[in-house]
């Protein structure tokens, strides 16, 4: 027992808003393909080079903006509570998107809607390894080099330490 001067109001006894919010971060998306949980993807989109426009990979007219917001989903989405016991949890049909990114990492995201009220389970799994060595550009000055190979690591670090907390979150679902 201890005695303290704080009387302690700001004190929550509700678990969920001890958690912190973010979830997974996909980031520099390659090829995003969606479709019902068992069954194959209903459509796909990819590009070559990550500043290109979005396009289907078997062709037809894909709405750019649509495919933008599509992915972007996978870079910001947040969460509300954990579920302790997901797989107890009665749904509707799951929908599975699996991203696969230019660092060579994989993403594959389920999201299913309870049977009572409107939330949605969404459980996430990633692997790959990113590059560990950067591949240098066409006609790179060796000052530039430099640079570029510090820019490389310091965001390889970043990375390694993200993709270690995403991996975390398999175990939830």
């Amino acid at each position: 027992v201890f005695a303290v001067s704080d009387p302690l109001t700001a004190a929550e006894a509700d678990p969920a808003k001890w958690l912190k919010k973010d979830f997974f971060k996909a980031e520099r998306i390659q090829t995003l393909a969606v479709g019902p949980e068992g069954k194959a993807p209903e459509w796909k989109i990819a590009r070559k080079k990550e500043w290109e426009e979005w396009r289907f990979p078997n062709g037809g007219k894909l709405n750019g903006s649509a495919a933008v917001a599509a992915v972007n989903k996978l870079d910001t989405m947040r969460f509300l509570d954990v579920v302790p016991n997901p797989d107890r949890e009665p749904v509707h049909n799951a929908t599975i998107a699996v991203a696969q990114t230019f660092d060579k990492l994989t993403y594959r995201v389920r999201i299913a809607k309870r049977k009572a009220g409107d939330d949605y389970l969404v459980s996430v799994a990633v692997s790959g390894t990113p590059p560990r060595e950067r591949v240098p550009e066409k006609g790179e000055k060796p000052e530039d080099k430099a640079r570029h190979d510090k820019d490389f690591a310091e965001t390889l670090k970043a990375l390694d330490k993200r993709i270690a907390a995403e991996k975390a979150l398999a175990k939830w679902g």
